[in-house]
C-alpha cells in the first residue's frame, strides 16, 4: 500500500527549500564555530613555533660556524701588487710575508698559418681530389684530418673541431687587417703541450704543411721563487697559473711578471662579523 507525502500550506506560497538551507546553515554554524573558536588559537601557536623553530635554526647554523679553533683562524692574503699576483689563504697558513717572485706564467701553446686568405671562404684544397691535413699536440700520435675537394677556410677549421680524435686543439680563424689566418690553439697549459704540424712531413694539403705555421705564443710552465727558493737557476715550476700546493693553505693566482710581496695575516674583520653574526641570531631567540 503506497502513500503519500504531503505539505500543508503549499499553496499559501511557503519557500520550503529556502527554508530547509536556512535550517542547515544554523546547524552547521552551531556545530563549526566552536571548532573554529579552538582552532584559531591552535593556528596562532603553530605559527609561533615556527618562527621559533626558524631562529633556532638560524642559530643553531651560526654556532656550527664558528664551534672549531680553525674557524676562528681566518687568514687573508695581501698582494703588494694585484697585478703581478693574487691570493686566497685557508686557516692553514701562517701568518707572515713572502717574497715572491713570478719569472713566468703558464700558457697555451698557439700556432698561426703565415701565408693567410682572402676570405674565411676562401678554398684551401681545389686539387680535385682529398687532401689529409696532419698535427700532433703534447707529444701525442699524428692526428690525420680528411680535406675533401672544395673545403673553405671555414670548413678547414670546423674540420679540426669537429674531429672526434681531436686530442685537445681548438681551430679559429685572425684576420689581421689583410689575410685570414687559421690559427691552432692547445687547450692546456704547459710546456709540453706543444703542436707540431705536418709532423712527419706526409701532409699533402697545399701551403698548409710545417713551415708554413709560426709559433705565435709558446707553450710554456710557470715559473715562481718564494723567498728565494729555488736558487738561480732554478725555478718552482708549473703547469697553471692557479697554484696551490707551493705555500701551505695558500692559493696563488699568477697575472703578470714581476717581484711583489705576500702578507699573510688574521683577518680580524671577518672574526667580528662570525661574533656579531651570533650576537644577532642569540637575541633574536631570546
Amino acid at each position: 500500500m503506497s502513500s503519500t507525502i504531503s505539505f500543508s500550506g503549499i499553496a499559501s506560497g511557503i519557500d520550503f527549500s529556502s527554508l530547509v538551507d536556512g535550517l542547515i546553515q544554523a546547524e552547521r554554524q552551531r556545530r563549526i564555530t566552536p571548532l573554529d573558536n579552538i582552532k584559531s588559537p591552535w593556528e596562532e601557536k603553530v605559527s609561533a613555533m615556527q618562527e621559533i623553530n626558524s631562529k633556532l635554526l638560524s642559530l643553531y647554523t651560526v654556532t656550527k660556524s664558528m664551534d672549531t679553533e680553525a674557524e676562528f683562524q681566518v687568514r687573508t692574503a695581501t698582494s703588494s701588487d694585484d697585478n703581478v699576483l693574487t691570493a686566497s689563504a685557508t686557516s692553514q697558513a701562517q701568518v707572515g710575508s713572502h717574497t715572491m717572485v713570478v719569472n713566468q706564467l703558464a700558457r697555451v701553446e698557439k700556432e698561426v698559418h703565415t701565408n693567410g686568405e682572402s676570405s674565411e671562404d676562401a678554398v684551401v684544397n681545389s686539387s680535385g681530389s682529398t687532401q689529409t691535413f696532419q698535427y700532433n699536440y703534447a707529444g701525442g700520435s699524428t692526428i690525420s684530418v680528411d680535406v675533401p675537394d672544395g673545403t673553405t677556410l671555414e670548413e678547414l677549421k670546423n674540420l679540426i673541431n669537429n674531429d672526434p680524435n681531436n686530442p685537445g686543439v681548438t681551430a679559429s680563424i685572425l684576420y689581421d687587417g689583410s689575410a685570414y689566418h687559421l690559427v691552432l690553439t692547445g687547450n692546456d697549459m704547459g710546456s709540453s703541450n706543444t703542436i707540431v704540424v705536418d709532423p712527419d712531413s706526409t701532409a699533402t694539403l697545399t701551403g698548409y704543411t710545417n713551415g708554413k705555421f709560426t709559433e705565435s705564443q709558446t707553450a710554456s710552465n710557470a715559473q715562481v721563487r718564494v723567498d728565494g727558493y729555488p736558487p738561480d737557476p732554478d725555478w718552482i715550476e708549473r703547469t697553471t697559473n692557479e697554484i696551490n700546493d707551493v705555500i701551505t693553505g695558500v692559493t696563488l693566482y699568477l697575472k703578470d711578471t714581476g717581484t711583489v710581496s705576500l702578507t699573510i695575516s688574521t683577518d680580524r674583520d671577518a672574526i667580528k662579523e662570525k661574533v656579531n653574526d651570533f650576537i644577532d641570531a642569540f637575541n633574536e631567540v631570546r
